[in-house]
């Protein structure tokens, strides 16, 4: 259960998994899914976060060049 919150599960995504996953009710290509679907939403975080750095890092050159 570690490794899933570790990895951007949440407790819930873990909570539904963990019957299923671990008694082979979920199918490889689900399994692979759900995997693939995490890995999506962890990308579109890295997208967020860098479009909110540049946000700040531009917020300091403004600051920096005393426009605020």
């Amino acid at each position: 259960m570690k490794g899933a919150k570790e990895v951007g599960f949440t407790l819930i995504e873990i909570r539904d998994l963990l019957d299923n996953w671990y008694n082979n009710k979920i199918s490889i290509e689900k399994k692979i899914k759900i995997v693939n679907d995490k890995i999506d939403q962890i990308d579109a975080k890295i997208i967020q976060f860098n479009n909110v750095k540049n946000v700040l890092l531009n917020a300091i050159t403004v600051i920096e060049n005393g426009d605020c």
